[in-house]
């Protein structure tokens, strides 16, 4: 009698345990579940960060060398770095990094027409 009240509590302990063990694995595929969607989340809302981001970059392009086709319009004779980075701007190869150098040489033959224009 002893021994079956002792195997009755085996049972009932492993089955306590059995149900202990599948209540985990329940929370963690839930939780999985979860970082699966959080991912997908974080995923989308950097591809559209991304896509945002290229549209401004563009837009930035277009008005920057609308700027340098004014500034030629204005002055025919303007700076050739005034040309190479209206150039560059509109190359889809453009990198921000090739763009630094024409842009300071832009900003300085700004300077120079502005200074030119304010002397005549």
């Amino acid at each position: 009698r002893l021994e079956l009240d002792v195997l009755k509590e085996k049972v009932h302990l492993q089955a306590a345990s059995d149900d202990e063990l599948r209540a985990l694995h329940r929370i963690v595929l839930r939780s999985s579940d979860d970082l699966g969607k959080a991912i997908e989340d974080i995923s989308s809302a950097v591809a559209a960060t991304e896509a945002k981001l290229q549209e401004e970059v563009d837009e930035t392009r277009r008005i920057c060398a609308s700027i340098i086709d004014v500034l030629q319009e204005m002055r025919p004779d303007a700076p050739e770095s005034i040309g190479d980075a209206a150039g560059l701007l509109r190359s889809p190869a453009c990198t921000t990094r090739a763009l630094e150098a024409p842009v300071k040489q832009v900003s300085v033959a700004g300077a120079r027409l502005d200074v030119d224009a304010l002397v005549r």
